[in-house]
């Protein structure tokens, strides 16, 4: 196995603490959310890296790695807790640690059950689970290509993340490109199509035969 990085000063957070109880990296956390809930760490932390300007911004050294808004200070039902000690003129929460950011999104992700997120394997599919969700308000074509650039752009980190994968995490695709989408979104177009001209057809018939009873 691979080990991850320990090296903070390579994410731009040389001169800052990770957090009180963590002192984890990027790497550890996205592979701690992962645990958590089941979900790819290569997507966790390319979204990470993208909401941060890859780990520069001062949210990042605020411990919020996902452009977090209103998390406010409370536990969740299924135990998970954490701290919020501030927040900006945005309303961008400031964590009191790297643990608490952990906490929040793996039980801020699952709340994506039903846009699709938690079956996400590509950043297409990922991109589309969180725009679905209200997560971004940016173009998701945009958000999407910034995930896979991050992703092909990083390949040192893909691989460390690839090879400390929880065992309950599916593996990346990278396959699924847009135009596969688009060829998804086309059956699906097809399909409607093909629907509504039955529907007009029986219509179309039912107009007919009423004529015709009236004649």
């Amino acid at each position: 196995t691979t080990s991850l990085a320990t090296e903070v000063g390579g994410y731009g957070r040389s001169k800052y603490n990770w957090g009180k109880g963590y002192n984890k990296n990027p790497e550890q956390i996205a592979i701690e959310i992962s645990k958590n809930t089941g979900l790819p760490p290569e997507l966790i932390w390319a979204q990470m890296a993208l909401e941060t300007g890859h780990f520069t911004s001062g949210l990042a050294k605020r411990h919020n790695y996902g452009g977090v808004k209103w998390a406010g200070k409370r536990s969740s039902g299924n135990g998970r807790s954490w701290t919020v000690v501030g927040e900006d003129d945005r309303h961008h929460s400031y964590f009191d640690c790297d643990e608490s950011f952990v906490n929040y999104m793996s039980w801020y992700y699952p709340r994506y059950k039903k846009e699709g997120l938690l079956q996400a394997k590509s950043p297409a599919e990922w991109a589309h689970a969180l725009k679905l969700g209200g997560y971004y308000t940016a173009d998701e074509g945009h958000y999407r290509s910034l995930l896979e650039s991050i992703i092909k752009g990083n390949k040192d980190v893909i691989e460390r993340l690839k090879a400390n994968r929880p065992s309950n995490a599916p593996s990346l695709n990278m396959d699924d490109s847009p135009s596969k989408q688009s060829s998804k979104n086309n059956q699906n177009n097809n399909a409607g199509k093909s629907i509504s001209g039955f529907l007009k057809a029986v219509s179309d018939s039912s107009k007919i035969i009423k004529e015709r009873i009236k004649e």
